[in-house]
């Protein structure tokens, strides 16, 4: 399925800005559960500096720099991601699993003391 996503955020000053400096985190990731197909960053006021990089998560970054008079800041963003919703429902199903092995865990040390589950620990990491 794709999905069409659309992002605006709108500044307005009470007075004029002589400088703005902001970062947005608006470029979806691709990853094995979704594609990213297309992405257009859109800024108002026009005359502006941008510098894009991805950070250490996998995060895309976008520093903007207005370097005019402006007392409106609008930022918008546009994506269309494709989303993998077979592998997303496998994944799910993995997550209940855990959960349902936890609950079966949690139900079999019930009444344990803690010092005993402090040993098991030790042993377990040993």
């Amino acid at each position: 399925m794709i999905y069409k996503i659309f992002h605006e955020t709108v500044f307005n000053y009470n007075s004029p800005s002589s400088f703005s400096h902001n970062i947005a985190k608006l470029k979806p990731i691709s990853n094995g559960f979704q594609q990213l197909k297309k992405y257009e960053l859109k800024i108002k006021p026009d005359s502006f500096e941008l510098f894009e990089y991805v950070d250490y998560f996998g995060i895309h970054n976008a520093k903007i720099f207005i370097k005019e008079s402006h007392e409106k800041l609008v930022v918008c963003a546009f994506s269309e991601v494709f989303v993998d919703e077979v592998a997303i429902a496998k994944k799910i199903e993995s997550y209940e699993e855990v959960e349902i092995n936890f609950a079966k865990l949690k139900e079999h040390l019930k009444g344990t003391s803690e010092d005993v589950l402090y040993a098991k620990h030790l042993h377990l990491s040993l």
